[in-house]
C-alpha cells in the first residue's frame, strides 16, 4: 500500500500527565507510536518529528525502530526537525551520540531564526549544512559548539518554538496528534516554554492551512483535550486536573472555533479514531484517513 506516496506527516507524540490516570503503561504508547510510525513508512510517507535528544525519549526509541527494518534498503523515512530553544540548550557529545543513533535513518533539520539549516555528523565532527551548502561548518569540540551557540541570532523561547511549528506545518501534508503538555502548574515537568502548549498549537496551524489532522485523544493530554474542543470527544470525557498555565484555556478555545476545518464525511472516523484505546486496525486506519482527506482535499485533475 503506497497511498502516502510523496507525502511526509508530523508525528505530534509527546509524554501525556494524564496518561496513568487513564490506564496506560507506556510500553502500550511505544507500542501505539511504533505501529503508527511503520504503517505510514511502509504506506510510502515519511515522517517528521520535533523530538528531543533523550536516549529514553520518543526520539531515540523511533530512531532505533525504524533502523533496522529501513536502513538496509537505503531510505530515510524520518526527519526530526529541532527548534533553536532546544538547541541552544543541547551539547555536543548529546548531538554526537544523536546523529551516530539517526544515521541512515533520518536526517536532522535546526530552525535557527526564520532558516532551516541542514545537520549531520562528520568523520571529525558535526556539520551545520549539508555536504554541497556553500558555507557549511564544521564543529568538533563542546567549545566550538558553545561558540556557535553564542554567535546565533537571540529569538525568544516562545516566537522561536512557533516558527518551528509553522515551518513543520508547511512541510508536511498531514499530522498525527497524541499525548502532550498540558500546563499542570503542580506538575513541573509539564510546564510548556511556547506561547501554546505544543501539540494544540500544532493542531491549530495544521487546520488553519487546511491539512489532515488524526488526532488519538484516548491516550490524554492536550491531543484529547483538542479532540474535545473539536467536538470528537463529548465534554465528558475531559480529565480532572488541577491549576493549568493561563494560555493553555486560550489556546484550546481558539482550536474550537475550528470546527468547521474537519471535513464533514471524516467526522465519524476521525472521531472514531479520537476515541481508539489502541485496536489492532488503529495505524491503518490512521494512514486510511490521511490519505482520503488529502485526496478529497486536492483539486480534480484535468486529464
Amino acid at each position: 500500500m503506497t497511498v502516502l506516496a510523496g507525502k511526509s506527516v508530523a508525528i505530534s507524540i509527546s509524554d501525556a500527565p494524564d496518561r496513568l490516570r487513564l490506564g496506560f503503561p507506556e510500553r502500550e504508547i511505544e507500542r501505539i507510536v511504533y505501529s503508527i510510525c511503520m504503517a505510514v513508512v511502509r504506506a510510502g510517507g515519511r515522517i517528521f518529528y520535533a523530538g528531543d535528544l533523550r536516549p529514553t525519549g520518543y526520539t531515540f526509541k523511533i530512531f532505533r525502530h525504524l533502523a533496522g527494518a529501513y536502513a538496509a534498503q537505503g531510505v530515510t523515512p524520518f526527519t526530526h526537525v529541532v527548534p533553536q530553544p532546544a538547541l541552544m540548550r543541547s551539547k555536543f557529545d548529546e548531538w554526537d551520540l544523536s546523529l551516530k543513533e539517526a544515521r541512515n535513518t533520518a536526517k536532522t533539520l535546526l530552525v535557527i531564526g526564520d532558516d532551516v539549516v541542514a545537520f549531520r555528523r562528520a568523520a571529525d565532527g558535526l556539520l551545520v549544512g549539508s555536504a554541497g551548502e556553500v558555507p557549511s561548518l564544521l564543529i568538533k569540540d563542546e567549545a566550538a559548539f558553545i561558540a556557535w551557540q553564542s554567535s546565533l541570532p537571540r529569538v525568544d523561547d516562545a516566537v522561536a518554538f512557533t516558527i518551528a511549528r509553522k515551518t513543520v506545518t508547511v512541510m508536511t501534508e498531514a499530522r498525527i496528534a497524541m499525548g502532550g503538555k498540558m500546563g499542570l502548574l503542580n506538575n513541573p515537568n509539564d510546564h510548556y516554554r511556547g506561547a501554546a502548549p505544543g501539540i494544540i498549537e500544532e493542531v491549530t496551524l495544521n487546520l488553519e492551512a487546511k491539512k489532515p489532522c488524526v488526532l488519538l485523544g484516548a491516550f490524554g493530554g492536550a491531543t484529547r483535550d483538542a479532540a474535545i474542543a473539536l467536538g470528537l470527544l463529548p465534554a465528558g470525557h475531559s480529565v480532572e486536573r488541577g491549576t493549568q498555565m493561563p494560555s493553555y484555556h486560550d489556546a484550546v478555545a481558539k482550536l474550537g472555533g475550528l470546527r468547521n476545518a474537519l471535513p464533514p464525511s471524516l467526522r465519524d472516523r476521525l472521531a472514531t479514531l479520537a476515541d481508539d484505546d489502541g485496536s489492532e486496525t488503529l495505524a491503518a486506519a490512521v494512514v486510511a484517513v490521511i490519505a482520503d482527506w488529502a485526496q478529497n482535499a486536492s483539486p480534480p485533475r484535468s486529464d
